[in-house]
């Protein structure tokens, strides 16, 4: 198992006008979780600031505003490329269910891996997140689930209160493992460190995904997320 060295705390208020976080188990008429899910969480805060060290770990969300989910119509547009250009190909009505003005509080810390840690980078990469959040800035556009639901972002306040609100959501996505497997059918990519140069080098290796859930409880409006990353280290 590979040691992690966590940062401290991040808090992370997220809100939009609408959001849709797509259920694995309705490809008929999608469907979305009824809150905003870990992996989406993760994906808001690596579109502020990514970097190959470290990895980001949820540790809860907060629901800030009464959950309110509406369902709407429209056509959904299948499209081909050819020589790098987009040629919509044919439209399928479809049915979607989306979340009316959704707001949270993200609690997540940054997860180094000991091994390839320099020193000062913690602080350094923690600073720079929270100067961006501070601006609001992003290396590129955050969503709330889909690319049509823009998502505000500002520094969080722990002691945000949250609606008062209990619910068993069954199980929720936690996160996907990448699997190294010689006999595996995917082609995947890692970061690793030389730490004679410090230079990254992108790794591939064949292997295969594997996704992982958790039990989703919210209590007084907070879902707690067990953690996860030293376990898949």
């Amino acid at each position: 198992m590979t040691q992690l060295i966590p940062s401290d705390p991040i808090f992370l208020h997220v809100w939009g006008k609408a959001a849709s976080f797509t259920r694995y188990d309705t490809p008929a008429e999608t469907d979305t979780y009824p809150m905003l899910t870990v992996p989406a969480a993760d994906g808001i805060l690596s579109s502020i600031h990514w970097h190959p060290g470290f990895h980001y770990e949820i540790r809860s969300i907060r629901v800030l505003s009464p959950v309110q989910i509406y369902a709407r119509q429209g056509s959904e547009l299948a499209v081909m490329k050819t020589r790098g250009a987009v040629v919509p190909k044919e439209s399928t009505p479809r049915m979607r269910r989306i979340i009316h003005q959704p707001s949270y509080l993200i609690e997540a810390r940054m997860m180094f891996r000991a091994r390839e840690l320099k020193a000062g980078e913690v602080g350094k990469h923690w600073d720079i997140l929270h100067r961006r959040v501070q601006h609001g800035q992003a290396f590129e556009q955050p969503f709330l689930g889909l690319r049509e639901f823009p998502c505000h972002f500002k520094v969080g306040e722990p002691d945000t209160p949250a609606w008062d609100a209990d619910a068993d959501l069954g199980p929720l996505p936690l996160f996907v493992e990448d699997v190294e497997d010689s006999q595996g059918p995917l082609s995947l990519t890692r970061h690793e460190r030389d730490m004679e140069s410090g230079e990254w080098q992108r790794v591939t290796y064949q292997g295969r995904v594997q996704a992982h859930y958790f039990d989703g409880v919210v209590r007084g409006g907070v879902l707690h997320v067990p953690a996860y990353r030293e376990r898949f280290a």
